[in-house]
């Protein structure tokens, strides 16, 4: 049983990431969505910051989201979210998969629909990591993205990766933690590795966390560079 379900794993895997993407978005230039994913403290928020910055540099519409952060819908549901209180793992992943919805519909596609540029701090690899740690197959998790955000890609995702270990260094002087901050080194150390096997992807880059800020925001941004301007947007 076991068997049959890596074979239609991989196969709705295939299926899924190549089917076309933003149909709806063909008369738009410029557009592009962006994620920017790692396990906690690797410096994700400070390497969007700086390439939105970057982007504004150049003239062009850059914001940046999340997807608890970023709506009404989603600020009120991270109040309840982020507590102590105990709540079956149905219901994060839906209450997750309504805020992106909302994220998508009131701010990603306005955003592009502009020629804009969304910059997700933390986008479906996270969504997908952490729901597996709690059982959740992938296909179910692929199909439920998919119905949230309308079937919308990243036309690239940067991994900043380093191990658990420099990751918790790096986090020892943050003073607010939510629960999902207070995960084990077990939880992270798979949710590294399924990063890892998301990163196989075409459109997934992975990034060396261990570089200087600076370096890591030129190669960052270098990357998107030619992501957009060459016009060659890799299917995930």
């Amino acid at each position: 049983m076991r068997r049959v379900d890596e074979i239609f794993t991989n196969l709705y895997s295939v299926v899924f990431y190549r089917s076309l993407r933003f149909s709806n978005f063909s008369d738009s230039e410029g557009f592009m969505i962006i994620e920017i994913e790692g396990i906690d403290g690797v410096g994700k928020t400070t390497q969007c910051e700086l390439l939105k910055g970057h982007l504004q540099q150049q003239g062009r519409n850059a914001v940046i989201v999340k997807d608890l952060e970023s709506t009404e819908l989603g600020r009120n549901v991270r109040k309840v979210l982020v507590g102590d209180g105990s709540r079956p793992p149905a219901t994060e992943l839906f209450s997750f998969l309504a805020c992106k919805a909302q994220l998508f519909s009131e701010v990603v596609v306005p955003t592009i629909s502009d020629g804009g540029i969304v910059i997700c701090d933390r986008g479906i690899g996270s969504l997908m990591s952490y729901f597996e740690f709690f059982g959740f197959l992938k296909p179910f998790l692929l199909h439920a993205t998919e119905l949230a955000t309308n079937g919308l890609r990243p036309d690239i995702t940067i991994l900043i990766d380093v191990t658990v270990e420099e990751a918790t260094r790096r986090k020892e002087g943050k003073t607010e933690q939510s629960k999902f901050d207070r995960m084990d080194n077990e939880f992270f150390r798979r949710q590294r590795a399924s990063f890892l096997e998301l990163a196989e992807l075409p459109s997934w880059v992975v990034v060396d966390g261990n570089l200087t800020t600076e370096e890591m925001h030129a190669y960052i941004s270098d990357l998107v560079e030619k992501t957009l301007f060459t016009q060659t947007k890799p299917l995930v």
